[in-house]
């Protein structure tokens, strides 16, 4: 499972960098990599548990 989320991590921080002519060495694409990595996670939406067993969380933006 862990390398499932790793490859659609890696699938869509592609598209976005081609999409937006990046490279990883910009920082655009560093930063999309690190908020894909905190946002794009395994769990389960019946239970609200990630794959580890910690709750889902859900960040609300006032």
């Amino acid at each position: 499972m862990t390398d499932d989320i790793e490859e659609f991590r890696a699938n869509m921080l592609e598209v976005l960098a081609e999409y937006l002519c990046r490279t990883p060495e910009d920082a655009t694409y560093r930063a999309a990599s690190i908020v894909f990595a905190a946002n794009l996670f395994h769990g389960d939406a019946l239970t609200m548990k990630k794959s580890q067993g910690k709750p889902i969380t859900f960040a609300e933006w006032g």
